[in-house]
């Protein structure tokens, strides 16, 4: 018999799993998720820069780390790939209310994802985690999107370069 561990964790393994084969059915377009193969409690996917900001065209890989006891408590996401981003440290991790203080439990995987990509449509000025980032938006917005681009830019020669190792080595 499988233990799982702790009565949250099989808990938050069943929401995990639940949550999956929503993001599978789902037709949201420009979000992406799945488990890693080590465990149900992290997941790594990626946001598609909305159309119409700064960040479209762009394809931003994240993290996602669930708590034993998820729903309860928000996962911490992280973006792996370069951003700049007001809301977003310097080490990837997201300032989003939703994540943090108004985390609701009927948040899913799926919702998540999507309230990550609205963030890069609509960054909250209010408390910025970047402040280089959230003042060059203020001062400079030509300038702010020039940074943006190469961010774009960077993360398409990054994921440029893995492709052309995996066929290398013969992953395919």
């Amino acid at each position: 018999m499988l233990k799982t561990g702790s009565t949250a964790q099989g808990t938050a393994i069943k929401r995990l799993m639940a949550d999956q084969i929503k993001l599978t059915n789902s037709q949201e377009a420009g979000v992406h998720a799945e488990p890693s193969r080590k465990t149900m409690l992290i997941w790594n996917g990626h946001v598609i820069g909305p159309e119409g900001s700064y960040y479209e065209g762009g394809k931003f890989y994240i993290t996602l780390y669930f708590p034993k006891d998820y729903p309860q408590k928000p996962p911490e996401v992280k973006f792996t790939s370069h951003i700049f981003h007001p809301n977003i440290f310097f080490n990837g991790e997201i300032c989003l209310e939703e994540l943090e203080e108004d985390w609701d439990p009927n948040y899913d995987v799926l919702s998540i994802l999507l309230l990550v990509q609205h963030l890069l449509r609509e960054p909250n000025f209010s408390s910025p985690a970047n402040p280089k980032a959230s003042k060059l938006f203020r001062k400079n917005e030509e300038e702010y999107k020039d940074v943006v681009k190469a961010c774009i830019e960077k993360n398409k020669e990054d994921e440029d370069e893995i492709q052309n190792k995996k066929q290398t080595i013969g992953y395919y």
